[in-house]
């Protein structure tokens, strides 16, 4: 698997209970689970959208180190199999432009997924953290 990857899974994993953790150690409880869940998803859309943003702009830096005068435009000696190969990327890859909507999709089923988590677990998470009841 790609290091990106490993990297959204982790935090995909991870985020519901740093944010546990925090309101449990940090702010004392003040918020409650649908919070939590509602949080939590909207961070997790945000890193989608923001990591697509940085893969596209990396992508573009990529493609523009083969316009060797600066005019925006590939002829002559600038088209050469390897800037064939960076449109390639840049082009055809129409998830970037998705990402805002397959991202709102997939933070709601995070959220709603988390709700149920928390639902089930919350209870002996906290209770393990030494909350008292």
């Amino acid at each position: 698997m790609k290091p990106l990857g490993c990297m959204i899974i982790s935090i995909a994993l991870l985020l519901p209970f740093i944010l546990m953790f925090l309101n449990h150690k940090i702010l004392g409880y003040r918020f409650d689970n649908k919070f939590l869940a509602g949080t939590a998803g909207l961070i997790f859309y945000i890193f989608i959208v923001a990591t697509s943003f940085i893969i596209d702009y990396k992508l573009n830096l990529e493609l523009n180190l083969y316009d060797l005068n600066g005019d925006g435009v590939f002829s002559g000696k600038e088209i050469t199999p390897e800037q064939k190969e960076a449109m390639r990327r840049v082009v055809h890859d129409t998830g970037r432009s998705l990402a805002p909507i397959t991202g709102a999709i997939f933070s709601i089923f995070y959220s709603v997924g988390l709700l149920v988590f928390y639902a089930f677990f919350s209870k002996s998470i906290y209770k393990a953290m030494g909350r008292k009841s």
